[in-house]
């Protein structure tokens, strides 16, 4: 489905710059920011098992999750008919733990701060930018990034579930 709406065209253009780090890159194992495009969510992840793997998730980990909440999105008259949007988006990125961290807590702590610090370095050096490509989208311009709570899930009951990193991002921009 193609977005259309301010508020869809944001979402998408934050998908657009997130994929574009070369950090989330390497953590979903993509080649490209098409291939990392495809492990970014709007609103939620499936964590039910595949039913034609049943060792992985229907939505696997590593992966993200964009989404707007009441109140993060504002419409400002900005002189005659034109209205401009300001946008807060929430990001959550989410990770299994490496079996070579599993054993020290402090090195899986800094592996895990090292991976979602080095993406927002990564979006905040891409924000605004110009994807290019036939129909090029603006990344999103990103003017503020709040780190929200980080650390570690518990995997639950399911024995497939491993241990995993993950962040919480609000992302404010137009």
């Amino acid at each position: 489905m193609t977005p259309v709406s301010q508020i869809a065209v944001t979402k998408a253009s934050m998908r657009r710059l997130l994929a574009a780090s070369g950090t989330f890159q390497t953590l979903v194992g993509a080649a490209t920011a098409e291939e990392a495009e495809l492990r970014i969510h709007y609103g939620l992840a499936s964590d039910v098992i595949d039913p034609d793997d049943d060792q992985e998730l229907i939505d696997p980990r590593p992966r993200a999750i964009i989404w707007n909440d009441v109140g993060g999105t504002v419409f400002n008259r900005e002189g005659g008919s034109n209205w401009e949007g300001e946008y807060t988006l929430y990001l959550m990125i989410e990770a299994p733990l490496p079996d070579e961290y599993a054993s020290n807590y402090s090195d899986e702590n800094i592996w895990w701060d090292n991976i979602y610090g080095d993406i927002i370095a990564d979006l905040q050096t891409n924000s605004g930018g110009d994807t290019g490509g036939a129909t090029p989208l603006p990344y999103m311009n990103v003017n503020g990034i709040e780190v929200g709570a980080s650390g570690r899930n518990e995997p639950k009951e399911d024995p497939q579930q491993k241990l995993c990193y993950g962040v919480s991002l609000a992302i404010r921009g137009r």
